[in-house]
């Protein structure tokens, strides 16, 4: 009976092997396997052995012998919905990367009343040190006229940088930052791009409205751009300037999609709603192939007064969008370079302008702006455009902690501030290498683009001065864009 602590043994020609019980090894089941090395311990739990088992010391907020039972405090709140993309992209996923300062626990949920199987495929609590990235099924897409639980929330423990990615296809994508909830209020406009070709479906411009309380009643009045064909909702046609209104209830959204630019209409709501918009995918003459356009819509009540509108240096002009939403005697003053006009935007009509690659903006004015990045069809792998929405200046900050996604050929982050803090800049703890810059402008406005590697991005200015943010990136035929800096 060579085989201890339980072993099994089994002769052999010449001699015996033993079948260790769990936890032992070695040839006569002699060594104990430290019970560690398992890792039995979740959720960042920290494993000690001891002589018969092992011990785990939990992070705060989770107890349990394997630190399985989380009772700590969500403090932090994010909402989102899918809008719909390229047909190509309906049996994609979409993609949620999340990064934080430190170590947090998050908790993922949909709708009560949501399909069990696809609740099931989503719902979950999750511990991550750093950066996280979830998929979520192609079936959350929404579905445009059509009121469904089509609303995701994230609960933190700390604060987030959220960052969606609309059903990841490979030549049709945009992403997102997501607004903490407690920053969502009750009145918007939609910000999106006129069709490139109105009569096909995939060209749409789109917007979405997800709610997070029960009874929350919706009133959305319609800005039809060209005073288009109508919409028809439920078998009723609404025009431009005509209202329609709905009451959506926790985790319920809507989406409507319509041929022409729906830039301009208004969405007010009895309670805090989330609203998306863009187009399901667009492109300009300059464009080698459409791509997704997909923004969270900024509440009318955050716009600024003063924005730094940067140009997509690898496009072939930059498309930029200007909307107020009511009548104000207040002028708008446009410079670019050398070059400056003052104008009054119209309520809810969008004034238009472009930029060259080389060439930036500088708007004052209390105004929504908009910029769509046009591609460059000489360039198939920045040959597709994208959205961003542009924040004020107020909205800057010394420190971004964003996601750079995976899949990309090439990342790029432009900086924009009043100042040259190039030499002031730290990513990853690292000065910028002149050999990373891609794009480089300075004058009383300084605009500064990067090209940067996937992962977790931690930019900062040591001298504590503040700058806006764009994050940007190409692959073969798709692109995407978002602002890192646009929520206040």
């Amino acid at each position: 009976m060579p085989c201890q602590n339980g072993g099994t043994c089994t002769n052999t020609d010449t001699s015996y092997t033993c079948t260790c019980n769990e936890g032992w090894s070695g040839q006569d089941c002699s060594i104990k396997i430290p019970a560690c090395q398992s890792m039995p311990c979740q959720n960042g739990g920290t494993c000690t052995n001891t002589d018969t088992s092992y011990t785990c010391t939990c992070n705060e907020g989770w107890s349990g012998q394997d630190c399985s039972n989380f009772d700590g405090v969500f403090k932090y709140e994010y909402a989102l919905m899918i809008m719909l993309n390229h047909f190509y992209a309906s049996t994609e996923s979409s993609l949620i990367y999340m990064t934080t300062s430190t170590s947090a626990t998050i908790e993922i949920s949909t709708s009560n009343n949501l399909e069990p199987s696809l609740k099931t495929a989503i719902d979950q609590t999750l511990f991550f040190a750093s950066e996280l990235k979830v998929a979520l099924p192609p079936e959350m897409q929404s579905i445009s006229f059509q009121k469904e639980l089509k609303a995701v929330k994230i609960r933190s423990t700390e604060p987030l940088s959220v960052v969606l990615f609309d059903n990841n296809y490979l030549q049709s994508n945009d992403g997102t930052l997501i607004s903490p909830v407690k920053k969502l209020k009750t009145r918007y406009l939609v910000a999106s791009s006129e069709p490139r070709f109105a009569r096909h479906p995939v060209y749409a411009s789109l917007f979405g409205v997800a709610a997070l309380e029960d009874e929350t009643l919706v009133t959305i009045n319609f800005k039809l751009g060209n005073n288009s064909m109508p919409l028809t909702i439920n078998g009723q046609n609404y025009s431009d300037s005509d209202t329609f209104e709905i009451s959506l209830n926790n985790l319920e959204t809507l989406q409507m999609e319509h041929s022409t630019d729906l830039s301009g209409t208004l969405v007010e709501s009895s309670k805090p709603v989330a609203v998306f918009s863009g187009n399901r995918c667009n492109m300009f003459p300059e464009s080698i192939r459409c791509s997704h356009f997909l923004e969270q819509m900024i509440p009318t009540a955050d716009w600024g007064s003063s924005y730094i509108v940067p140009a997509d240096f690898s496009s072939d002009g930059t498309l930029v969008s200007l909307m107020t939403d009511q009548s104000s005697t207040e002028p708008t003053t446009i410079r670019v370079g050398d070059s400056s006009q003052t104008i009054n935007v119209l309520p809810r009509a969008p004034y238009q302008f472009s930029l060259k690659a080389n060439e930036s903006a500088f708007i004052s004015g209390r105004v929504f702006v908009s910029s769509f990045a046009k591609g460059n069809i000489n360039k198939p792998n920045a040959g597709s455009p994208y959205m961003v929405t542009i924040p004020n200046t107020v909205q800057s900050k010394s420190q971004y902690l964003i996601p750079i996604p995976e899949g990309y050929l090439t990342n790029y982050v432009t900086i924009t501030t009043e100042g040259n803090i190039k030499s002031y800049l730290r990513l990853n703890g690292q000065a910028v290498e002149e050999g990373k810059i891609r794009f480089e402008y300075n004058d009383d406005v300084s605009i500064l683009t990067l090209e940067v590697s996937p992962g977790m991005l931690d930019i900062m200015s040591t001298s504590g001065s503040k700058f806006g943010l764009v994050v940007f990136g190409y692959r073969y035929f798709d692109s995407y864009g978002f602002a890192a800096n646009s929520v206040p």
